[in-house]
This record gives C-alpha cells, structure tokens and sequence, in this order.
C-alpha cells in the first residue's frame, strides 16, 4: 500500500486507555517529515474499498478465455518463428560432432598433437554445451509459458469473488502476488498497478495481433496505461515461465478447492465508534510441491543454509528443518567444532571449496570461513582452488 505522495503507509496499532487497539494506515513520508500531510486513517476503510474495487482488477469466464485464446496464439506463432532457429542449432551440433570424430581420427593417425587435441575439443565441448541448452530452451520455454498463463487466468477468474472469501493473511498473499502496488490518493480512492503478467493478460483483452509476431513484438498498449510501452512479449513470457512463490501458492490452493469455502473468521468482530478493534493477525502458510521439496533437500545438500532456503522458497526456516527431517537428511550444525579446525584447514588447502569443506565437517560455509579466517588460513577470492599444502603449516595453534 502506497500514498499518494510515493511513500509506503505504515500500519500502527495505538493502544487506548481501555487496553484495545486500532489499525491506521500513516504515511512513512509524514512520518520522515518529507512534506506529506496526510492524516492516519482506519485501516478498516481503506480494506472496505479495496474489497469493493478488487473485481475490477479480474476476469469474467468468458474473458479468461478469450485472452488465453489470445495468448496462446501468440505463443504458437513464436513456437513456429523459432523453427528457423532450431534448425540452424541443429545444423551446427551435427557439424560440430562431425569435427570432433576427424579429431579423434587425426589423433590416431598421429597427424596433430596431443595438446592441440585438447584444446580444439575443449572447444567444442563448450560450444556443444551452449548450442544443446538452446536448444532444451527452445522446447519447454512455452510450455512452462503457458502453464503459467493458465495459473494466472485462473486467479484472475471472478477475483472479486475470490478476494472475499480470503481471510487477511491470504488477501496480503494474493496482494503481493498480482499488484506491484496499491495506491491511495487524499480522497481514498485506489489505484492498482499490476505486475507485468497481469497487466500483459488486460492489455491482450480485445487486442489485435499483428501478422508477423517475433519475441521483440511491443505489447499492446493499454488505455490505462498499465503496460509500458517497452515491455515485449518476451518480457511477458519471462513473468509466465518464472510466477512468483505467493502465486504458486495461490494457484496450488485454488486447485485444491481450497478457496470454494469462505476462509474469514467466523468469530464476530468488535466494532465501536472508532472502527473495529484488532484481536490478532494471521500469517499465510506457503505449501511446497513434491518436487520443490526435492529441490530443497538438493540445494540444503550443496551447501545452503536453512536462512537462504527459507528466503528462496518463502517459508519460515523451522518449515525447512521440518521438509529435511521428514526426508531423513542430517540438520548440519550451525556452529563449527573447534577439534576439527585442521581437518578442516587441510581439506580447504587441499583446493575444496567452502561449501564442500562444511559438507565434510558438518557445519555452513559461513561458520568455515570465520573458523579458518581466525586460526590465520588466508581464504581465497571467490572461484579459485588452491594448491595443496599442509594443516599443521597454515592453522596457528
């Protein structure tokens, strides 16, 4: 939620003489004394409008189709552009592997050296590698587009209707999820600006297509002005391959029927002349898939914190420990253990890296560094192994 002015409002809960608090939404830039006058106000009307404006941001059934019909023949004719270049790629992978055989075939004749036969296949390999991730790119870029364009349609189906039924820990969610900011002028009137993949789905509503379609296709510019008029179509297949966490979330929850109940409390609220009075907030729980789980448990083995899982998949990190338990993995400690400080240092001089030296020893990265850092081992720039040398050399003590 924004001011008018730019700044964020703040939500505050003073305390009356009674010991019952209240919600307001104050302006950060009155608060930093940037030249904002605008007075707190309930945060109860402020919730009144935006449940009464919210449909607006949302899509009939008929328009969900139609837009998706839209969409994805955008998509089919940029799958069909792409053909060329698929072609091309394959061409230079045949040729490529061609030159690697008459190398090997060279090689056996004697006819180029050894270290010029490394060096021209590890040019290829490079070369190999780079053409053949196009090439997977090319085959499920929109695939992953158009599962992301059905989850969003399908959200943006009867939104007002949705937003009703959430309670106020899913509305933040579904908030975050769509809009990039909510905008409250000094008359309380809202203006909603949409994430690129929401505004790219109304700015199609309707829409024309040209003939000729490539990646570098403007969108069509909305009369709103929702949409920039430098985004491309390629930008807007970014935001459907890669959907937020909060809208895969949502998106999971719908298709379990989990929003077909009303999910406000049933509890009636406490009102007086001031507005309604704040018992407790609720926290929205974020439900990992299958294969995100195995992700979890992949990344955690590499070497990630519980912190920085919690941070990439947008759970609290006793909900990481959990997933980890359940999968039988061993939570490593957060603090290092002193007696293996030159275990530890023989293993980092012997050219493994942070993470694979916490791996071994049971413990972060971070905790490595500070133990080796502290027993007077020079840690490296980030990238390089080092040549081998002994822990009883390197380690003080």
């Amino acid at each position: 939620m924004y001011c008018s002015c730019g700044a964020k409002l703040m939500i505050e809960r003073p305390r009356d003489k009674a010991g019952d608090r209240y919600e307001y939404f104050t302006c950060s830039g009155r608060r930093k004394k940037k030249g904002c006058t605008r007075s707190a106000v309930l945060a109860e009307r402020i919730e009144e409008r935006v449940e009464n404006t919210y449909g607006t941001n949302g899509l009939t059934p008929a328009q969900a189709e139609q837009v998706k019909g839209v969409l994805h023949e955008v998509f089919d004719q940029l799958e069909a552009s792409s053909s060329d270049e698929r072609a091309l790629l394959e061409a230079q992978k045949n040729r490529l592997e061609d030159e690697r055989l008459k190398l090997i075939q060279a090689r056996y004749a004697e006819a180029i050296p050894l270290d010029l036969l490394k060096i021209e296949q590890d040019r290829i390999q490079t070369s190999l590698i780079t053409i053949t991730n196009r090439l997977d790119s090319l085959a499920t870029t929109y695939t992953s587009a158009r599962k992301g364009l059905d989850q969003i349609t399908d959200i943006l189906t009867n939104l007002g209707a949705l937003y009703a039924k959430c309670d106020p820990a899913e509305r933040r969610l579904l908030n975050r999820a769509l809009f990039t900011k909510i905008i409250v002028d000094d008359d309380e009137n809202l203006t909603y600006e949409p994430v690129l993949a929401v505004a790219g789905i109304h700015a199609h509503l309707d829409a024309i297509l040209p003939d000729q379609i490539t990646p570098e296709t403007k969108l069509p510019r909305q009369e709103a002005g929702q949409v920039s008029n430098t985004a491309s179509l390629v930008d807007l297949r970014r935001e459907f391959e890669n959907p937020c966490p909060h809208l895969k979330t949502l998106s999971l929850r719908r298709s379990r029927r989990y929003y077909d109940e009303d999910q406000r409390s049933s509890e009636p609220t406490v009102s007086d002349s001031r507005g309604r009075v704040v018992r407790s907030l609720g926290m929205a729980q974020t439900l990992l898939r299958p294969e995100q789980v195995d992700d979890l448990v992949a990344q955690y083995r590499e070497g990630a914190t519980l912190v920085e899982l919690a941070s990439v998949f947008g759970v609290n990190r006793r909900t990481v420990a959990t997933h980890l338990t359940r999968r039988e993995v061993t939570i490593r400690r957060g603090r290092f253990d002193p007696s293996r400080i030159h275990e530890a240092a023989d293993l980092y001089l012997s050219g493994l890296t942070l993470v694979e030296v916490g791996l071994k020893v049971g413990t972060g990265p971070q905790a490595v560094r500070q133990a080796l850092a502290s027993h007077g081992v020079v840690i490296r720039p980030g990238g390089r192994r080092g040549s081998r040398i002994t822990a009883t050399a390197a380690v003080s003590g």
